[in-house]
């Protein structure tokens, strides 16, 4: 989401008209609610998975040796990746807010100052997918 945003902000003109700015406002805001949507379904994920931590540990006793391994060796990748996929979420999601908040502030209308920290937030997206 974050390299597709940044290459259409980036080819969009810097002077827009009102209705262009909010359709581009609303595309933004959509990404945000489905983002959130993802960061909390990740959470409850993350919580589900706890829940079944007992029910784990009831299986990795009846097991031996590299399975008993595998199996804690596969909960803490689960963990880990869950953690980074939630980060990794609330790095975009913030991205976006902010490149919401400096076009309705005038980054796309002519506002040098709010135009420059949107290229700066558009190159730290730009960063993010490497």
């Amino acid at each position: 989401a974050g390299l597709f945003f940044k290459t259409w902000l980036m080819q969009a003109p810097k002077n827009m008209t009102k209705a262009k700015q909010d359709a581009v406002v609303d595309t933004l805001e959509a990404e945000v609610n489905k983002i959130s949507d993802n960061v909390k379904a990740i959470r409850h994920q993350m919580k589900e998975a706890k829940g079944l931590h007992n029910t784990t540990e009831e299986l990795a006793a009846k097991l031996q040796g590299k399975d008993k391994e595998m199996l804690k060796s596969m909960d803490v990748w689960d963990e880990r990746m869950n953690k980074k996929a939630e980060v990794g979420a609330l790095n975009v999601l913030s991205k976006l807010k902010n490149a919401i908040h400096l076009i309705k502030k005038g980054a796309l209308n002519g506002d040098g100052k709010a135009n420059d920290r949107l290229n700066d937030v558009l190159k730290s997206m730009g960063a993010m997918t490497r």
